[in-house]
């Protein structure tokens, strides 16, 4: 009689497995055809994801049913049935991470892509799978009789103890949290921090790594980037260049007229300037006019840009701009002012200095 119980119990138990086997593959099959079928991606991969999830929720369920049949003592009844309810909250936290994972793909990262701001969507993707992890934990401690308060006690002491002693490497995790919420600056930007220049090749949590002019890699803690002025140069829509012409003293008024003129028209002439500039005459110095000019350089722009990087398009177009401008002065005669002229009166008499072209004074000038 006893064995015949003992037949029944195992029958049963393992009619129970087998229908958990079989409402599991029923479920993933279900699954595979929706996610076949449909045509919307985010349905199609989120179907994908739950196969393994239902086929072990089912087998789990079919497991747990089967053990029932068993007679235990109380104590590891109790285990058994805390123990079922854990592996069933870990693997519906997993399920949702998994479709959480496919949410993040489909729709964050394009949003991330389109507005430049994948670095943030990678932090919030690490984030939420975090959070979501730690809820499910959190979950099936409780569902087995552990008190999560406690742990949660237990977790804020420590973690007072691991926020002192690591208290510059928190520093750099915060300034990244607010480099990626606000933005300064994006990957690929240059950049200003104190005395480093370079730009941006990536921003992570701890640190963010910068490629000076000479292409050196720095990687500055980006708690720098909290006590320190930010100047993004890339920010600005133009690179704005200023210079100063100095025209030679003997020039007419005509000729400072024109010369604005000549300097307009090189500056109107040249695609690689913006529409806005600014010429005139700044200043009259020892008789000489100071003409002041300011226009801006067209930012770079990559690929589609006919220079191969930014210091290129800056160089090349100043040298075209200054060729140009000493060009067009030439061509019409306008003089431009040497650095310094010093003239030496001798006291001597005119008559000692005779067959001198000019005895009383000798001008010296210096060239360019």
């Amino acid at each position: 009689m006893d064995n015949l119980i003992l037949d029944n119990v195992w029958v049963q138990f393992t009619a129970s497995v087998a229908i958990g086997l079989v409402g599991g593959l029923f479920l993933s099959t279900v699954m595979a055809r929706i996610s076949r079928r449909t045509r919307r991606a985010l349905l199609s991969k989120s179907a994908e994801q739950l196969r393994a999830v239902s086929f072990i929720i089912c087998f789990l369920v079919g497991l747990n049913l089967g053990l029932q049949t068993f007679e235990f003592k109380e104590a590891a009844r109790i285990k058994t049935d805390h123990a079922f309810r854990v592996a069933i909250y870990v693997v519906v936290t997993w399920g949702i991470v998994r479709v959480y994972d496919v949410v993040h793909e489909q729709l964050l990262v394009p949003w991330g892509q389109r507005r430049d701001n994948k670095p943030v969507i990678d932090v919030l993707h690490i984030f939420v799978r975090v959070i979501i992890w730690s809820l499910g934990v959190l979950s099936a401690l409780n569902s087995a009789g552990y008190q999560v308060s406690a742990i949660l006690a237990g977790l804020g002491i420590g973690g007072l103890a691991f926020a002192l002693a690591a208290q510059d490497a928190i520093a750099n995790v915060f300034g990244g949290v607010i480099i990626l919420a606000q933005s300064p600056f994006k990957v690929g930007d240059q950049i200003r921090v104190g005395e480093l220049n370079g730009w941006v090749l990536n921003i992570g949590l701890r640190s963010t790594l910068i490629q000076s002019w000479l292409g050196h890699h720095i990687t500055i803690p980006n708690k720098k980037f909290t006590d320190s002025a930010i100047v993004n140069v890339d920010a600005r829509a133009l690179y704005w260049e200023e210079m100063r012409i100095r025209l030679h003293h003997e020039s007419t008024l005509d000729q400072v007229e024109q010369s604005l003129a000549l300097v307009d028209e090189v500056l109107a002439n040249n695609e690689n300037l913006g529409e806005t500039r600014w010429v005139g005459v700044s200043a009259i110095d020892g008789g000489a006019a100071e003409v002041e000019v300011w226009f801006g350089i067209k930012k770079f722009d990559g690929s589609a840009d006919s220079f191969p990087n930014e210091y290129m398009k800056i160089l090349g177009t100043k040298s075209a701009v200054h060729l140009a401008i000493l060009r067009a002065l030439a061509d019409h005669g306008i003089r431009m002012a040497l650095p310094s002229e010093r003239y030496v009166v001798s006291k001597a008499p005119l008559t000692a200095m005779a067959g001198s072209v000019r005895p009383s004074i000798a001008a010296q000038v210096g060239g360019l």
